[in-house]
């Protein structure tokens, strides 16, 4: 399905924003919340997003933040997507899930719920959520809604604050009953700023962080496999983003994803079966493998390297060219790779 999607060009997938809101203001957020927002979109106009997305082939639906749960007529848009036989996922930071607000959840049958839990240790959650008591309320909204049957992803973003939790963390997850997931990608705020890269891990804190989990990202090491997955990625494209997943806005602009701030329409003025099929944004995108990067085409590292496209304009400036962090993440792999090699050579054989 996701193949022939991608080959269609069928917006599978969709993460729709629904706030800029959030009760949190976490250090490294890339979301800019400035004062004066323009209005969020009604619980009318968001229906009718639904419905659109639906006619266009849309399956799945992400509802993300902000924190969604600040919009009061949250259930009212999660009832028009289950109508509408969508599988839900939502995004949140569970401090607003209570024990009516899990209960709401079971009902709607989501397919999973994304949290954000950035620590085990309560003191360091906080911290980087700068809202005292988070943790404690974070993981009280985990319980509710894993004692009601719903399906819990933690996900965390490692960074500086709280480097080294990673294994506490994994371990609090599986004693709360949801799956773990964490990531080292920083994406900069959506104005451009790049002040929360600091936060960030410093390349030797990179280094050592893919070293202690080469084994599952490298995978068994295979070079007669090696030039065939260069090839495939080369002449992939740069991500799911505008072939068969999207993003909308709280105020319905439409863009290839959260990461790359470039809206292509708005839903609110045009009709989003229009803005998808022909965007020149959306086109563009179509049109552009890895290899249509000059600075990629020729590189050796293509088969480890896992480029965002959108944190490649925040970061150095431009979405189709190449990104300064996944560079230096796949330089770092491939020397643990060659380190791999050379303590087994017999794979050299294999």
């Amino acid at each position: 399905m996701v193949s022939r999607s991608s080959r269609g060009f069928v917006p599978l997938t969709a993460i729709l924003e629904l706030t800029h809101r959030c009760n949190e203001q976490c250090v490294h957020c890339y979301v800019i919340k400035p004062a004066g927002m323009p209005p969020e979109l009604t619980t009318a106009q968001w229906k009718d997003i639904l419905g659109q997305l639906a006619a266009a082939g849309t399956i799945e639906v992400t509802f993300s933040g902000g924190e969604v749960f600040l919009r009061r007529d949250l259930f009212d848009i999660l009832d028009e997507a289950r109508r509408l036989h969508f599988s839900i996922k939502l995004s949140t930071n569970a401090t607003l899930v209570g024990p009516e607000e899990a209960q709401r959840l079971r009902d709607v049958r989501p397919w999973e719920i994304g949290v954000s839990l950035y620590a085990a240790e309560a003191s360091i959650h906080d911290g980087i959520t700068l809202l005292p008591g988070s943790h404690e309320r974070t993981v009280a909204g985990i319980e509710r809604m894993v004692a009601q049957g719903i399906r819990v992803k933690i996900r965390s973003v490692l960074m500086r604050e709280n480097l080294g939790q990673e294994a506490a963390l994994a371990h609090l997850a599986e004693r709360l009953g949801a799956s773990f997931a964490q990531d080292p990608l920083l994406t900069p705020r959506s104005d451009g700023s790049l002040d929360n890269l600091l936060h960030r891990l410093d390349p030797q804190q990179l280094r050592r962080t893919l070293e202690v989990d080469a084994d599952r990202i490298l995978g068994e090491d295979n070079p007669k496999k090696w030039d065939a997955v260069r090839e495939d990625r080369l002449h992939s494209y740069m991500c799911k983003a505008g072939i068969n997943f999207c993003t909308i806005g709280p105020q319905g602009g439409v863009l290839p994803c959260v990461q790359f701030q470039q809206e292509a329409g708005n839903a609110t003025e045009r009709p989003f079966a229009q803005i998808w099929k022909c965007a020149p944004l959306f086109q563009r995108l179509r049109a552009t493998v890895n290899a249509d990067i000059a600075k990629c085409r020729d590189c050796e590292l293509a088969p480890l390297c896992f480029r965002c496209p959108g944190e490649a304009l925040l970061s150095d400036g431009d979405a189709f060219g190449p990104s300064s962090y996944a560079c230096l993440r796949a330089g770092f792999l491939s020397e643990l790779r060659e380190a791999r090699r050379t303590v087994h050579p017999e794979d050299q054989a294999t």
